[in-house]
């Protein structure tokens, strides 16, 4: 699993793009109301709130994130992480929208579990397909609720979180045995640009300063984990 980035609670407002790096296929189509999917790439939520993510070919679907844990959450100031529960999805128009361009996807709502301090905060989630973009999905997640006292609370947002297991792909696989490019720089002429993962390798994904973990800043907002079968970006 890939560290994620803590966002802070100024930026409740988060826009992602999530893609499946193959060549261009069909058209896309509108399946179930949590189910995402083209001729690349099949998105489910699952009912923790995770993002189960595979890629698709004409042959096969191949697995590479499991949807095991929440993809949404908010972070309180003592590090904690909040989950929030699925309250509903149903299908929604993306186009011109969160979509630059023709586009159908999924609304998430999701509401806060066990948090005095956070209730009535709802997490609404975007997901959408471009029609002519197949294998990738766009994102957009917005607070709602959010009081003087709520705000106080928090120290940050966690959203799109994944999940990647190179074992779903591929079973002679361990977990982590992944290639990563990761675009972010950790000192000046030390580019991140193919990694054999370890189990122990830990990195956030940072493109800013961050204080004596990244004393340099800057590179690509990107992170790409591959296996041989098939590769998440």
């Amino acid at each position: 699993m890939l560290r994620q980035t803590i966002f802070p609670p100024g930026a409740l407002a988060a826009a992602a793009v999530l893609s499946i790096l193959c060549c261009t296929g069909e058209s896309t189509r509108l399946p179930a109301a949590a189910v995402l999917e083209d001729s690349l790439i099949r998105l489910e939520v699952t009912p923790s709130a995770g993002l189960a993510v595979a890629f698709k070919s004409a042959q096969e679907t191949v697995p590479l994130a499991t949807g095991a844990e929440p993809a949404f959450l908010l972070v309180d100031t003592l590090g904690r992480r909040i989950p929030f529960s699925l309250q509903e999805s149903q299908s929604c128009d993306c186009t011109g929208d969160i979509c630059p361009g023709p586009g159908k996807g999924i609304r998430l709502v999701l509401a806060c579990r066990g948090e005095p301090a956070l209730e009535g905060v709802v997490l609404e989630a975007r997901l959408c397909l471009h029609a002519s973009r197949p294998g990738v999905v766009v994102g957009r997640v917005e607070a709602r609720g959010l009081s003087a006292k709520a705000l106080s609370s928090l120290q940050g947002t966690r959203f799109f979180a994944l999940t990647a297991r190179a074992d779903l792909a591929d079973q002679s696989l361990a977990p982590f045995d992944f290639h990563l490019f990761q675009g972010a720089v950790y000192g000046w002429g030390k580019w991140y640009t193919r990694i054999k993962l370890t189990p122990d390798y830990d990195a956030p994904n940072w493109t800013v300063k961050h204080g004596e973990v990244q004393p340099a800043s800057g590179g690509f907002p990107l992170d790409y984990l591959w296996t041989p079968r098939a590769g998440l970006a």
